[in-house]
């Protein structure tokens, strides 16, 4: 919990105010919403990585450890499954289908 209050005050750049916690509240609002929790974080990861790429070695590890990016990867690995399970549950197994 200290260690997430630390990773969310660090500062983005020397030149701006921003935190790492107010950029991951940005990176939030920017990832579509998603009914499959794990498509959701699919898109985090993605979203994170990208904005981590950009930023000093000390401020993008703040912002994984701030994100939870491994819990993230984790759930974010199920998505494929995730989403063919909701395909499925939604018009029935591949093999049910008629191809006309």
């Amino acid at each position: 919990m200290a260690l997430d209050k630390a990773a969310a005050a660090v500062q983005v750049d020397c030149v701006s105010a921003q935190t790492v916690e107010s950029l991951a509240t940005q990176l939030s609002k920017s990832v579509r919403t998603s009914m499959i929790y794990e498509q959701y974080c699919a898109d985090m990861v993605a979203v994170t990585r990208t904005a981590m790429r950009k930023l000093s070695p000390l401020a993008a590890e703040a912002l994984a450890l701030h994100m939870q990016l491994e819990t993230l990867v984790e759930d974010a690995r199920l998505a494929h499954e995730a989403v063919q399970e909701a395909y499925e549950a939604l018009y029935g197994e591949a093999e049910d289908w008629e191809l006309n």
